[in-house]
């Protein structure tokens, strides 16, 4: 039978990058999952045919769904399906990945940044690293951090990013991925940041990055930046 998926009002935010790797290491069923979120069975036999290991099975279809939704892949969406197949235990663990949002300091400064003490060595997107040195809004990023606190946030964006950038149109496109998994994203982004970098223009500090995040709409994202650096001083 069809699987009707209700989103819960208070978890309407778009499932991030950083979280589908952590929900791929317990997804459960994930043909079920798939169907439940309204990919085709060819698109599930191909997900079979380009993946042997589960866990990056599983984070490839829900990357697909993202792709697919934009921001109707929410977290309320997931859960509910969840639910819907009684995979309660599943469904928890995605609801306490949204009790300490990635980026937010609270207003405990010692938090900021500590998420590299759960280190998550299966995938680099769920890598937290603190600051080896203190930052500043005029600081130069490292490409491990904006991989952290920029790309595992908006990882359908990199476009739009690059040309605030100052980046050429053409220059972007071939750095499209062919297929979109999240290895490929993270590929495309790390060029385009080498890109700037290179350029110089504009500058390549944190100050750059977070009226970047302004232009492209996510205000929520620059404010969690900006939060951040400030614990970091």
């Amino acid at each position: 039978r069809s699987i009707i998926v209700r989103p819960f009002n208070s978890m309407e935010r778009k499932l991030s990058l950083g979280h589908i790797v952590k929900i791929a290491t317990f997804l459960p069923r994930w043909r079920f999952v798939g169907r439940g979120l309204g990919l085709s069975e060819v698109q599930l036999d191909d997900l079979e045919r380009r993946y042997l290991g589960h866990e990056e099975l599983r984070g490839e279809l829900l990357s697909k769904w993202v792709s697919a939704k934009g921001p109707k892949a929410t977290y309320g969406v997931l859960i509910g399906l969840l639910e819907e197949l009684e995979e309660t235990d599943a469904s928890q663990k995605v609801r306490l990945l949204l009790e300490k949002p990635s980026g937010e300091c609270g207003g405990d400064i010692k938090a900021c940044g500590n998420a590299s003490n759960n280190h998550d060595q299966r995938s680099a997107v769920a890598a937290r690293h603190e600051p080896t040195e203190s930052l500043s809004l005029d600081s130069e990023p490292t490409l491990q951090l904006l991989e952290d606190k920029v790309v595992t946030e908006i990882p359908n964006m990199y476009e739009s990013v690059g040309i605030q950038l100052g980046l050429k149109l053409s220059e972007i496109h071939v750095l499209r991925p062919a297929y979109p998994s999240l290895e490929e994203t993270r590929r495309a982004y790390r060029a385009i940041f080498d890109l700037w970098r290179k350029n110089g223009s504009p500058p390549y500090t944190w100050r750059t990055i977070i009226d970047v995040l302004k232009t492209v709409g996510e205000k929520r994202l620059s404010t969690n930046v900006a939060s951040w650096i400030e614990c970091n001083k």
